[in-house]
């Protein structure tokens, strides 16, 4: 790593971590990551069905990508800070009305969307803005390691809430995530604003005209990374929810799924500071690609072998997931430079989350049908291939000395 790309880590350090916390404990990660160890102890309590809870991600994807959008447009006109503030307070409400007593599903399905729909501000769609702008040289390094914030998270916290669950009950594993949530305020604040005054913008195009949302969804190349993301996620994202479930039906307790949960969590983290060193060096959608087509032969695996593949699985779908999460940011300001970037990420991420909840839904959905997970597995992976077919075929950047977009 050269000497532009260490002083800007020295300089840009506050905004790294900062956004890595926020994007870490919240929604979109906290949330995410835990919400399939409530599944066996609802069922249980209330008859919910997971059918009728896997239509919360569906929902729940749709609204982040239009929140997802809105908030892009708010963060590249006002900037980070006061999203995120917002977001996390909100939420955290959220976790405690959640935690504090029974609720009629409706009332639970509403606490839960509001959750996502809020999290988006101290997701991706915020933070990722402001590690562009503070990153050129070391832009892959800087987002694959700010968005570690959300793996560190996501390996952490399904054994820990899975252990509040099991010790104290499903109500005060929300309120432990309400507490987490508050805690993180003042420390992402601060950091972001620390940053703020370090700050100085990377360079992002050559002043040719922005891209707007509307021309992009007529544009060849941004209508083709929607479609690869969106089936990539539909391939891979179902993972999350299902795992736990998976795992218990085979007659595993929940403290060996919670560990298998958080195996998933620290694949993430590697595959995202991996493919954050790769995207510097090599093409972005190829390297991608591959790891994509490894955790379709990681689906096909534990379809043929059954339950005892899933260390393995668990290893390879995190890895996806960990690269599709640096490769979706670092693509965006690539092609397409930073005047618009909020947006267009908006959607673009907002499609890579409608997919993992049209995968929860499909993979329940396949389960009734087929009364085992062998088949949607296959499924699955199938589709998770002909993202990744879609994504090697992107073309080329422009060269990298110029950091120019591709489109005007």
């Amino acid at each position: 790593m050269g000497g532009t790309a260490l002083h800007e880590i020295r300089r840009g350090w506050p905004t790294l971590v900062g956004a890595a916390w926020s994007m870490g404990f919240g929604a979109l990660t906290l949330f995410y990551y835990t919400q399939g160890l409530f599944l066996g102890p609802l069922k249980q309590e209330f008859g919910w069905t997971r059918e009728q809870l896997s239509v919360i991600n569906v929902i729940g994807g749709f609204l982040i990508a239009g929140a997802s959008v809105l908030v892009g447009w708010i963060v590249d006109r006002f900037g980070v800070r006061a999203p995120a503030l917002v977001a996390f307070v909100v939420v955290a409400a959220a976790y405690a009305l959640l935690g504090l007593g029974s609720v009629p599903l409706s009332l639970f399905v509403l606490l839960q969307l509001t959750t996502i729909g809020f999290g988006a501000a101290n997701g991706p769609a915020n933070l990722t803005r402001a590690i562009n702008q503070s990153f050129d040289k070391a832009r892959g390094f800087a987002l694959g390691a700010a968005l570690s914030g959300p793996g560190l998270v996501a390996i952490l916290s399904p054994p820990v809430v899975g252990w509040v669950i099991q010790t104290y009950g499903w109500r005060a594993g929300y309120l432990t995530m309400g507490v987490a949530t508050a805690v993180c305020i003042p420390i992402v604040l601060g950091l972001l604003s620390f940053g703020r005054h370090r700050e100085k913008p990377a360079a992002a195009g050559t002043g040719l005209p922005a891209l707007s949302l509307v021309k992009a969804l007529t544009h060849p190349i941004y209508l083709r990374l929607l479609a690869s993301f969106l089936l990539i996620s539909i391939g891979v994202g179902g993972l999350i929810f299902h795992m736990a479930p998976m795992l218990t039906d085979a007659g595993y307790n929940l403290a060996y799924a919670a560990k298998i949960q958080g195996l998933i969590g620290l694949s993430v983290l590697i595959g995202r500071l991996l493919m954050g060193y790769l995207v510097d060096r090599v093409f972005a959608p190829w390297a991608a690609a591959a790891v994509t087509t490894a955790a379709a032969a990681g689906l096909f695996l534990m379809a043929g072998c059954g339950p005892v593949a899933a260390p393995v699985t668990a290893i390879l779908i995190g890895l996806a997931m960990g690269a599709e999460g640096d490769v979706l940011s670092y693509i965006t300001a690539r092609y397409f430079g930073l005047a618009s970037y909020g947006q267009l990420y908006g959607l673009l991420y907002g499609s890579y989350v409608i997919g993992q909840g049209i995968s929860s839904f499909l993979l329940a959905r396949l389960h009734t049908a087929f009364g085992s997970y062998s088949m949607p597995l296959w499924i699955v992976g199938a589709i998770l291939l002909g993202g990744a077919a879609l994504l090697a075929s992107a073309p080329r950047f422009a060269p990298a000395v110029s950091r120019e977009p591709v489109l005007a």
